[in-house]
């Protein structure tokens, strides 16, 4: 949890010498202990920390989870190009592994629930029977269009959960809808197919339209009741799928994902979950903290923009908070100590913000943060 992307022997001096006081082992006594390490430690580490935080947070009685894919450049070992096989980005560009991940986050307290990492080949379909055991009875589902698949949707109903899926106007009926200025809400059933086995399940919904920035926009959801759940909410509550991305942005930019310990399938696998495991941790400290309030100066001039907390200063903390845990310090103190220090290091929001941001537009097969 508190490796960097440093060599063997800058880290493990860094750990025992600076921080625990003790004598560092040498780098091959480590790499020895490291694969009686296994893998699975980390899903157990992580079902406490679930346990731990307070699951009660539901919207509308109904606990909601958004799922989504991403991909990840690996070593370019022998191993990990037998697992996950290597591929060209394009042209006069060398080969690179990649591997693609996939995570659910229970989107109202921020914690990653499940994730799995599959060959880059692989699709979203695979990677959601991966992980449908982490889909509970009255949950809620929110997912992008490519999950519009007829065995997701069947397995969703399987397990008595509700989902919020957006579709294009490749479909006629949908095509047909957006067209139509005087239906807004609309009962339908539609038939989703699976090109590959030919599966095809019929779905009863609600298909609904919202213009968004000069657009019509469709979604399709299995919350039929009308009264309970309004065009307002579930178009409110949709946009909170964007917490999956912000999970991704922390896991592959601030805790630096593609940076690997090792070249070995072990230490992937490590280095994938134990990364997982400190983004919940860091989550659950700060899951109900709010920012300092701001001293009132008239000389400053008044903000419209949103103070935050600053989530990398938190895994700071975090990791600064593990190590006091290995100094067998009084817990209350360290959990003090850190809210002090989050509450009182914020950043502010890019919302409402007066000057645009200006986009970089990178190289044509640039690796930015979603594919890391």
């Amino acid at each position: 949890l508190q490796r960097g992307g440093g060599s063997n022997n800058k880290e493990l001096n860094a750990f025992f010498h600076d921080t625990l006081e003790g004598y560092s082992p040498s780098k091959s006594a480590y790499t020895k202990a490291r694969k009686k390490v296994f893998a699975s430690c980390y899903d157990e580490l992580n079902k406490q920390v679930h346990e731990l935080i307070n699951d009660t947070a539901t919207w509308k009685g109904h606990k909601v989870k958004a799922i989504d894919g991403s991909t990840v450049q690996l070593p370019k070992s022998e191993e990990c190009k037998d697992q996950y096989g290597s591929y060209s980005t394009g042209k006069d560009t060398k080969d690179i592994c990649l591997a693609r991940i996939s995570i659910i986050t229970n989107v109202l307290t921020k914690v990653v629930l499940s994730e799995c990492m599959t060959e880059y080949n692989s699709s979203e379909k695979e990677q959601f029977h991966l992980q449908e055991d982490h889909i509970e009875k009255n949950d809620l589902l929110l997912m992008d269009s490519y999950y519009g698949k007829a065995s997701i949707l069947s397995a969703i109903g399987s397990r008595e959960a509700h989902f919020i899926l957006p579709l294009t106007d490749q479909r006629h009926l949908v095509r047909r809808f957006l067209k139509n200025r005087s239906r807004k809400d609309e009962l339908i059933e539609i038939v989703f197919k699976d090109a590959n086995t030919k599966e095809v399940y019929r779905v009863k919904g609600r298909l609904l339209k919202k213009k968004i920035h000069g657009k019509n926009c469709a979604l399709f959801t299995s919350l039929t009741d009308g009264q309970r759940y309004s065009l307002k909410d579930i178009f409110s509550i949709y946009e909170k799928r964007w917490g999956v991305e912000i999970s991704y942005l922390h896991v592959k930019n601030k805790l630096e994902l593609a940076n690997w310990t090792g070249t070995s399938l072990l230490s992937i696998q490590q280095d994938f979950k134990a990364k997982i495991l400190l983004y919940n941790i860091t989550c659950a400290l700060a899951l109900e903290l709010k920012p300092k309030k701001r001293k009132t100066d008239k000389r400053r001039k008044p903000t419209k923009r949103k103070r935050i907390i600053n989530f990398a200063n938190a895994i700071t903390q975090c990791r600064s908070a593990i190590i006091k845990l290995c100094k067998k310090m009084e817990i209350g103190n360290i959990i003090k100590h850190f809210i002090k220090k989050v509450i009182e290091n914020v950043e502010y929001s890019r919302q409402n913000q007066s000057n645009p941001r200006n986009h970089w537009v990178g190289k044509k097969y640039n690796i930015n943060q979603k594919t890391a």
